[in-house]
């Protein structure tokens, strides 16, 4: 529904749309969550009727989603590492 009152992706990155994780316990890895977030907004974003106005956002999404998912690297790196810390 707010893309199609407003399409224009400034707005769109100005909006928390995945919020904050919280305090999880266990193995966790926060970029994949987030990561995960972003790709279930681009989900709904890909349902939108009026496509071809939302295509910056498509991209801005994937920028995220791949963002997040290079920030989860390093972690499984050190926990592959170093699986007791």
């Amino acid at each position: 529904f707010f893309l199609s009152i407003n399409p224009d992706v400034e707005v769109f990155e100005k909006i928390d749309w995945v919020g904050n994780v919280g305090v999880m316990h266990g193995d966790v890895n926060f970029g994949e969550i987030y990561a995960k977030r972003w790709n279930y907004i681009l989900k709904i974003v890909n349902k939108a009727t009026n496509s071809l106005s939302i295509i910056p956002i498509k991209t801005y999404l994937r920028k995220k989603i791949a963002s997040n998912y290079k920030w989860a690297a390093p972690e499984r790196k050190r926990k592959f590492l170093i699986p007791d810390w």
